[in-house]
């Protein structure tokens, strides 16, 4: 079994929560779309969140917790950049915890965090059942950005380093870090949960190899782009600059293998969406070269 746990931001730091239900809707059906049923999924909210969602045949545990929003921190320097990605860090991380705790309750193999405005390959879960005697952990490096309504879909790797949906971890890896864990409330994560655990590992994604290397694990890499993350969404905590990604036409091989409720556009709207993405990206990548020009001819002058 594989327990997927999505966490959802206070409702008083979303621009419209509304937004966000249609959001976290659309990663449902992309779990519904599946081949492999053998999964559950947990949502870690705030208490008062108000949801209205289908999840279909799911097995869905809602998990609400009285944590405090996000403290608003304006970035005006390196520090203040750091210390709003901690508070970013804390607020996921003891959700993620919170979430952990209850899905643990049911002896499940390998746990998964999902960002509740992603996709998942509808292989995904299946590959993972296949393969879960070989490997303590799957960390997905192919992947896919889209915006809603495009055309267009990016390629992103390595995908671990830019979405949160990236990492499946084999449950007995969380023990050792879990027996002293008390989950009355945010504070109580805090102090008896290692930060490692807490901002490292649940608060971010991209330091799942640590944990897999500290605690002796074998994982692998999936073979194929198993998750798409919805870029411009209006709710992204973070984003990606898609100017950097090759780009493809949306396809109905792309559409079906992550559930989009969509339909290929023409061929030739398709490809003059692509063209005038490559368009921009030259653009881009040009500019940044002749920045990066100047301020080493820069140096040397002031050398």
């Amino acid at each position: 079994m594989l327990s997927v746990i999505t966490c959802i931001r206070h409702p008083a730091t979303a621009k419209d929560f509304g937004r966000v239900n249609e959001l976290l809707q659309k990663t449902i059906n992309s779990l519904h779309n599946q081949t492999n049923k053998n999964f559950e999924l947990f949502i870690v909210c705030n208490q008062g969140s108000e949801f209205n969602l289908n999840t279909y045949d799911i097995k869905t545990d809602m998990v609400y917790v009285d944590f405090p929003p996000t403290e608003h921190i304006v970035v005006v320097d390196e520090q203040s950049q750091q210390d709003k990605w901690n508070a970013f860090r804390k607020d996921k991380g003891t959700k993620c915890l919170a979430g952990l705790n209850a899905a643990l309750k049911n002896k499940p193999e390998f746990i998964m965090f999902v960002d509740g405005d992603d996709y998942l390959h509808k292989g995904l879960v299946d590959y993972v059942d296949k393969n879960k005697e070989n490997y303590d952990g799957f960390i997905i490096d192919k992947g896919f950005g889209y915006k809603l309504g495009s055309d267009i879909a990016y390629e992103i790797e390595p995908f671990n380093l830019s979405c949160g949906t990236c990492n499946i971890y084999r449950a007995e890896l969380f023990y050792p870090y879990l027996e002293q864990a008390i989950y009355t409330n945010q504070q109580t994560i805090l102090n008896s949960v290692d930060d490692f655990m807490t901002y490292e590992i649940l608060g971010s994604h991209k330091h799942a190899n640590e944990l897999f290397q500290r605690e002796h694990a074998k994982f692998q890499y999936i073979p194929f782009a198993a998750a798409m993350y919805i870029i411009d969404n209006g709710e992204n905590d973070s984003g990606i600059n898609q100017v950097t990604f090759k780009a493809r036409t949306l396809n109905a091989v792309i559409i079906e293998d992550f559930a989009l409720q969509t339909q290929p556009s023409l061929f030739f709207k398709r490809y003059y969406e692509l063209l005038s993405y490559r368009f921009k990206a030259k653009i881009k990548k040009n500019k940044n070269s002749l920045l990066v020009r100047s301020l080493v001819n820069l140096k040397h002058r002031l050398h």
